[in-house]
């Protein structure tokens, strides 16, 4: 938290305390009197007309905000972070079925070759060796679209992971700027 913010409260405290209480309330706002007895006992300086009441929660309000969007970005990178492993456990997940098929695959392919075997039918040549290879293309076939689907999903995950990071960074420039914006506009106000 910035120093203006951490010391807003003190600040307020101590100009009513050297006040004795004594606050005058206007149309713009709560003034408080003795500036100087407030940045004696906080360190922030004060202008000689007093730091208003409106001006503190104008500016620890910004300082909140600033802390906000700074909280959203943090929280904005969580989410990222675990997209990013979702992506990896899909193109894990992905795999792992490629390779299961391929082992149902295998076990199909085996089965023909042993029923066409007893059948007395050549396994290594002719019409039931070009069945076999083309049966073979189609099983490696369905196993690339396996894996690919998998990759597919996990890529759209890693680019979701993507747009989180950059709208937590944008979060945070945008509070930062926000925060400070306000905070230069009260202070032109207050030592203007």
């Amino acid at each position: 938290m910035g120093k203006f913010a951490a010391a807003a409260p003190a600040l307020i405290g101590a100009e009513a305390a050297a006040a004795g209480g004594a606050l005058a309330a206007s149309s713009a706002g709560l003034s408080v009197a003795a500036p100087t007895a407030a940045a004696v006992a906080t360190g922030v300086p004060v202008a000689a007309g007093g730091l208003s009441v409106g001006q503190a929660l104008q500016g620890a309000g910004s300082v909140l905000s600033g802390v906000g969007s700074l909280s959203q970005g943090g929280a904005q990178d969580a989410q990222a972070a675990v997209l990013d492993q979702q992506a990896e456990r899909e193109r894990e997940l992905a795999e792992l079925r490629a390779e299961r098929q391929a082992e149902t695959n295998k076990r199909i392919a085996a089965r023909q070759r042993a029923v066409l075997a007893a059948g007395g039918v050549d396994t290594t040549s002719g019409s039931a060796l070009l069945v076999q290879e083309e049966l073979g293309e189609d099983a490696a076939f369905e196993e690339s679209i396996t894996r690919a689907g998998g990759e597919t999903r996990a890529t759209r995950l890693r680019q979701d992971a993507g747009m989180r990071r950059i709208e937590g960074a944008s979060a945070r420039r945008s509070g930062t700027f926000r925060a400070g914006t306000t905070l230069l506009s009260a202070g032109g106000e207050l030592f203007g």
